[in-house]
């Protein structure tokens, strides 16, 4: 049964493109630098950290169509930008007044 889990391994680790050796050597590194291999701040949880964020990354960029800070996203109306109109401000002077946009009156202070 050994030999199977190890041949899978293998396999497993061509297709991503990192050798069982490239793991070990990260393995060896951490514990040269005394980092401990699991829990708070160990190599597992960076790693799944890493990979994690990067998944989510290249799923946002397929749902989008375009990559993180890519021109191609600029005024294509998936992108927010810092000087749109707000429809909604809360200034003392509107307090006393229906939103303009929803029509939802202010709440009412307690005394």
């Amino acid at each position: 049964m050994t030999d199977v889990i190890d041949h899978e391994a293998e396999s497993n680790s061509a297709r991503v493109g990192v050798s069982d050796a490239r793991l070990q050597e990260l393995v060896d590194q951490a514990r040269a630098e005394g980092l401990q291999l699991t829990g708070d701040g160990g190599l597992l949880a960076m790693l799944t950290k890493l990979v994690v964020e990067s998944a989510l990354e290249g799923e946002m960029d397929d749902h989008l169509g375009y990559g993180k800070n890519d021109s191609a996203g600029r005024d294509s109306g998936n992108s927010a930008t810092a000087d749109a109109p707000r429809p909604c401000c809360p200034r003392p002077d509107r307090l006393s007044s229906p939103c303009p946009v929803t029509g939802i009156p202010p709440l009412s202070r307690r005394s």
